[in-house]
C-alpha cells in the first residue's frame, strides 16, 4: 500500500518537473501573453518564486535566473528520498 503511495508522489513530482522543463523551453519561443504560457506560468511560478527570492536576496546582481537549477536539485533529492522514507515506514513482509 505504501509503495503505491510513494510511487504516486514520485509520479506527481516528475509531472511537476516536466511542467517546469516545458515552461523553460517554451519561454524561449512563445510570448508570455499567450494563453498556454499564462497557464504554465500560473502553475510553475509559485514553485520557482521562493528560489528566486532566496537567490536574489543573496546575489542581487545576477544576470540569469538560476532558480530552476535549485528547483531541479531539490526535486531530484525529493524523488530519490521519498521511496527510501516510505521503505522505512512500511512493515517488513
Amino acid at each position: 500500500m505504501l509503495d503505491g503511495i510513494s510511487l504516486g508522489i514520485v509520479w506527481f513530482l516528475e509531472l511537476i518537473r516536466f511542467a517546469v522543463v516545458l515552461y523553460l523551453i517554451l519561454s524561449w519561443f512563445l510570448s508570455p501573453s499567450q494563453g498556454f504560457m499564462q497557464f504554465l506560468g500560473r502553475v510553475v511560478d509559485p514553485m520557482l518564486r521562493p528560489f528566486r527570492n532566496l537567490l536574489f536576496r543573496f546575489f542581487p546582481r545576477l544576470f540569469i535566473d538560476p532558480s530552476p537549477l535549485l528547483f531541479f536539485l531539490l526535486m531530484g533529492l525529493l524523488i530519490r528520498l521519498i521511496p527510501v522514507l516510505f521503505s522505512w515506514i512500511s512493515p517488513p513482509p
